[in-house]
């Protein structure tokens, strides 16, 4: 699995612009609940990749999973401006891995 911090301010719109540059489709949507942030989910047309993008107030970030995730983080990154993963503070990293857990622990891709 693969993380990836996106710059302050990413509009939905912006989203969707990138995840039509990076060829991906549109699964789900999911809605706010306690402990999770509002969630956008899409897939590659052969399902090969999944992409995860968490709209948390605090940091809006994406995780990509399956064969296809850093080439997905490479062309999500490349259109939306995003910061290196390595220069994530450790709290900040420690919250992405935490939500990680949750989604896979959910049922998540």
């Amino acid at each position: 699995m693969w993380a990836i911090a996106l710059p302050d301010g990413t509009t939905r719109d912006a989203i969707d612009d990138a995840m039509r540059s990076a060829g991906l489709v549109l699964v789900d949507l999911r809605a706010a609940g306690p402990g999770q942030p509002r969630q956008v989910v899409a897939m590659t047309p052969d399902r090969r990749g999944a992409v995860t993008f968490a709209l948390d107030p605090a940091l809006a970030y994406a995780l990509a999973d399956g064969e296809r995730a850093e080439a997905l983080c490479l062309a999500l990154g490349a259109a939306l401006g995003v910061r290196a993963w390595g220069a994530i503070d450790p709290a900040l990293r420690a919250h992405i891995e935490a939500t990680a857990s949750l989604f896979e622990a959910q049922g998540g891709s």
